[in-house]
């Protein structure tokens, strides 16, 4: 399936004194970066279009979780708590609805392109 909004992150390498060989060198420098990519797969995994956007579904549900406790935190009286709590309920079923909506909404897309892809 196609990768969609994948974000890889790996360190930088530091070698002092290197007096190698090219050949040894490239292995070595090969090892480091493939094991950081190694500990990545899920991110790879997370990104795949087939399985939606998921990691846009994450953040909305995220920011509707904060908002459910952040809203009634910051009430100065009893009805501004209630009120503030309809705020944050209503924030947290939003951006998970939306967030689910999006993320199934990528498949269908997705499948497409790569239906499109292999038939050319």
């Amino acid at each position: 399936g196609n990768v969609d909004n994948l974000e890889l992150k790996f360190n930088a390498l530091e070698l002092a004194h290197v007096f190698d060989s090219a050949a040894h060198l490239q292995t070595q420098v090969g090892k480091f970066y493939m094991h950081q990519l190694q500990g990545q797969k899920l991110q790879v995994v997370a990104s795949n279009a087939l399985l939606g956007n998921t990691s846009a579904l994450f953040d909305s549900i995220a920011v509707g979780a904060r908002d459910f406790f952040v809203e009634p935190y910051k009430a100065r009286s009893s009805t501004e708590f209630v009120l503030s709590l309809g705020r944050g309920t209503s924030s947290l079923l939003s951006n998970t609805a939306g967030g689910l909506l999006g993320s199934v909404g990528g498949i269908p897309r997705a499948v497409a392109q790569g239906l499109e892809s292999a038939v050319g």
